[in-house]
């Protein structure tokens, strides 16, 4: 939607606008200005309101309030315009703020109108300055992501931190966890940085399993898609870091490392999960440290990538590899040859270094040297050398330096290696 204001806002195309052959852009050029002086921001604000109250737009998408403007409000109405910004912040709408010139008092208006940090949602712009690039900053900025968990295994009350980007806001910040049956929390967050939250736990401890987590600034709108895993005990949580091998037969022993606190007590198995379509192989593991298993035989009988998961309590619950995104992987293959790279032959490469070294060398030879070969010519006999001539004593005195006869030189660039025999062997020698 879009909407203009002085003294009055006035509203020139609501959300549901539809151009009628005229893009948006040339919609917006063809506008005519109305009305004479004034800036009712608190008025502009107040349209925004109602435009957001429309019952028929999606709840669950991100609400964006880029407000232009090129002077502060009218005096007298600046408590009226904060009153709004912040019913409209409140409702989680995130409030841009854009100042056209260099008045400190309309920058400082707009400023507290935004949304926070002010860095990142306030600007201040010359009269000639490209919406293009501003436009991009917005829909960058309004576009959170949430690209890892400090913990993904844990009990009810554990507190957790989400990195990502675009996570500042403030009393909005939340964090859902959303579980396989499709309940869900949403609990308060709180800002770390930019690039990180803290979540609050939820209330509700009593509830195990795999929940989806993902992260809002607005209160409505989430992102994300990262998994965690409630369990009723600390201890059943297995945070895999290392497995000994990543590919092997059905029948490969691996050992898995990880943060595992074993006591030699623990009822041990291991899971592979095949990417492609879940299918699960189930093996017993041994002890061998306190912080690594051996996952025995598991006979899987086919190919393909599939996810590492452990568990410490006879298989009720597992740590690791649930087939998607989490855990290492193990690649099973029919030959374990498979598991190699192809070795190349090599007899090819041999066979041209035999060839052609030599030929590049000896052409690295003669252009270094001008040589001629002596098996294509025959030997030249050098001519008696010149009778000098006598010079008088001005002469002497005073000599000529004699003509430089550049056909004589030929100047060359050459650059390679030379194999010198020494000895028995041979070394290397770079050539400039």
């Amino acid at each position: 939607g879009l909407f203009t204001f002085d003294s009055v806002p006035r509203l020139q195309f609501p959300f549901n606008f539809t151009s009628d052959g005229l893009g948006l852009a040339d919609q917006v050029q063809v506008l005519q200005r109305d009305g004479g002086g004034g800036t009712r921001i608190d008025l502009a604000l107040q349209q925004a309101i109602e435009l957001f109250s429309d019952p028929t737009l999606p709840n669950d998408e991100p609400r964006t309030l880029v407000l232009l403007s090129d002077g502060g409000g009218d005096a007298g109405t600046q408590a009226a315009q904060n009153l709004a910004a912040q019913q409209l912040r409140d409702s989680g709408v995130l409030i841009f703020g854009i100042f056209i010139g260099n008045d400190p008092d309309g920058i400082a208006q707009l400023a507290q109108i935004a949304s926070q940090p002010t860095s990142t949602f306030s600007f201040a712009v010359a009269l000639d300055f490209d919406f293009g690039n501003i436009a991009q900053i917005i829909a960058d900025q309004s576009c959170i992501n949430a690209t890892s968990l400090s913990e993904v295994c844990g009990v009810g009350d554990t507190v957790i931190r989400v990195n990502g980007s675009n996570l500042d806001g403030d009393d909005l910040l939340r964090c859902r966890f959303t579980f396989d049956d499709g309940e869900s929390f949403v609990v308060p967050a709180d800002p770390i940085s930019g690039e990180a939250i803290r979540c609050q736990r939820p209330s509700n401890t009593s509830r195990t399993g795999n929940a989806l987590v993902e992260v809002s600034r607005d209160g409505r709108s989430f992102a994300g898609g990262l998994n965690f895993r409630f369990v009723n005990n600390a201890s059943n949580c297995v945070n895999l870091t290392a497995i000994s091998v990543n590919c092997g037969t059905g029948d490969t022993e691996i050992i898995v490392n990880g943060s595992l606190s074993l006591n030699g007590d623990e009822m041990l198995q291991c899971r592979y999960t095949f990417e492609d379509n879940g299918e699960t192989f189930i093996s017993e593991a041994d002890a061998l440290t306190e912080s690594s298993l051996r996952c025995r035989s598991a006979n899987v009988t086919r190919t393909g990538n599939a996810r590492v998961a452990v568990s410490v309590d006879n298989g009720v619950s597992f740590s690791g590899g649930d087939g998607s995104s989490i855990g290492p992987i193990f690649r099973f293959v029919s030959d374990i040859n498979d598991c190699f790279d192809p070795i190349p032959d090599v007899r090819a490469a041999f066979a041209l270094y035999g060839a052609v070294i030599p030929a590049l060398l000896l052409l690295s030879l003669l252009a270094l040297l001008d040589y001629k070969p002596a098996l294509l010519k025959k030997k030249k006999v050098a001519p008696p050398p010149p009778v000098p001539t006598p010079v008088s004593a001005a002469a002497a005195e005073h000599p000529v330096e004699p003509a430089f006869n550049k056909k004589k030189w030929k100047e060359v660039n050459a650059g390679g290696y030379l194999w010198a025999r020494s000895g028995g062997g041979t070394a290397p020698m770079r050539v400039n």
